[in-house]
């Protein structure tokens, strides 16, 4: 018999939202030119992780779904935004644990189909709240991860977006992906693109936890082993950014891309295969612990 779920840590009282999302015709995601960036600096630091705190946090979710079973619906702790859990060819979220023991989603396995199972989580605004706009506001965003063995490989599924909101193509972008071997944070502005990467072998179906803080012209990323031992290895660059406008509705995403409307994009949706907790989305304040 599943095990009751605990509340999950996704930082958003008491509203609850599940749906499926129609399919997007076109990738918009086309990509943009990037403005190039100072030479990277890595940092290497010991570190013991812990759960992170609530405190400012946009994305904590309520996962009312016991381990094992498919999610149907996620609550987010502001009144001012709801989640869904969309989806596209049959795809499914399933309840699990994270490696403190804590309510995590485990997106759907790879798949070679043409048209494999996709499933994202989608945060919305409710009404004009605005509580998703960063602006020109210090910010640090990231999740909990554990990536599969076998994570991509195909036009459909060439990535891992981890967290993200905005596309390429936009006039602008914050988003955290994996390869495997690399972890990258892109944030796009008015003035400029950083990127961001840690050039780090992940050990596959390992917890790690990413962070990544924009404060004023710089973007540092930090990837931290949760479940194995080893340290905090962090990326920075520098470079004009300038204000992060998006357009009215562009969702924040969990497991994948999304277009503008909400809806799954069809031909590149970068799936996220393997598991998720604790996301965290923290404007207007410095580096998070």
């Amino acid at each position: 018999m599943p095990k009751p779920a605990l509340p999950l840590i996704l930082a958003v009282g008491a509203v609850s939202l599940a749906g499926c999302g129609v399919i997007a015709d076109r990738d918009p995601d086309a990509g943009r030119s990037v403005q190039p960036a100072g030479e990277p600096v890595e940092q290497t630091t010991r570190a013991t992780a812990t759960p992170p705190a609530e405190g400012g946090n946009l994305l904590v979710l309520d996962l009312p779904t016991p381990e094992g079973e498919p999610v149907e619906e996620i609550g987010v702790s502001s009144p001012e935004l709801a989640a869904a859990v969309v989806t596209l060819d049959d795809g499914t979220i399933i309840a699990r644990q994270d490696s403190f023991g804590e309510p995590a989603l485990r997106f759907p396995k790879f798949s070679l189909a043409d048209a494999p199972p996709r499933a994202i989580v989608r945060v919305t605004e409710e009404g004009t709240s605005g509580v998703l706009d960063v602006g020109e506001q210090d910010f640090t965003f990231g999740v909990d991860f554990a990536v599969d063995e076998v994570s991509f490989g195909t036009s459909v599924d060439g990535g891992n977006n981890l967290i993200q909101r905005g596309l390429a193509s936009g006039d602008a972008q914050f988003k955290i992906d994996s390869d495997g071997s690399n972890v990258l944070c892109r944030v796009a502005g008015a003035d400029g693109v950083l990127e961001a990467r840690v050039p780090q072998d992940l050990e596959l179906t390992e917890w790690y936890r990413v962070r990544c803080t924009r404060h004023e012209d710089s973007i540092e990323v930090s990837v931290t082993p949760l479940s194995v031992v080893g340290p905090t290895i962090s990326k920075t660059a520098e470079g004009p950014l300038g204000e992060l406008t998006f357009e009215d509705g562009v969702p924040l995403s969990l497991g994948g891309k999304l277009a503008a409307t909400g809806d799954v994009i069809r031909s590149e949706t970068d799936q996220f295969n393997g598991s998720l907790a604790e996301p965290f989305l923290v404007v207007g304040e410095g580096p998070a612990e």
